[in-house]
């Protein structure tokens, strides 16, 4: 059993949330993790979880794309700025983005919800030394 019970993983490419489910379940980072295509199907189902005060239901980890139609990752993380009060545990929240711009990199540093950006595509080896720094 791993020690990071949930994952929610926010990307709007079906095909990418398909291969990092299954490299996530493959690599035993998580016992659970649920993908959505849009950060405000997240949102809802994370602000039930905390309504009903379903500890379980409530991510460890959350991956979160920038670029992303309707709600971009940025949306999504004043709005969750916004409900982190309401949480009861830690939740590690990693910017996620196939971005090389210097200025989206600064910009997640100013939000101090954000724990690190990590460039997709995600693989085993980043995952391994993402759990290996913040999870050991």
């Amino acid at each position: 059993m791993s020690a990071i019970k949930k994952v929610y993983l926010i990307d709007d490419d079906e095909i990418n949330n398909f291969i990092c489910t299954n490299i996530l379940k493959k690599i035993n980072f998580s016992d659970d993790v649920v993908a959505f295509e849009s950060g405000t199907e997240a949102l809802e189902v994370l602000k039930k979880a905390i309504a009903m005060g379903d500890a379980e239901q409530i991510p460890d980890v959350i991956f979160l794309d920038i670029n992303m139609p309707i709600m971009n990752g940025w949306d999504f993380l004043e709005e969750y700025k916004q409900l982190k009060s309401d949480i009861d545990k830690t939740v590690s929240l990693f910017m996620l983005s196939s971005s090389i711009y210097q200025a989206d990199v600064e910009k997640s540093k100013q939000y101090g919800e954000v724990v690190d950006f990590v460039t997709k595509p995600l693989n085993a080896e980043i995952l391994n030394e993402i759990k290996d720094k913040y999870f050991e």
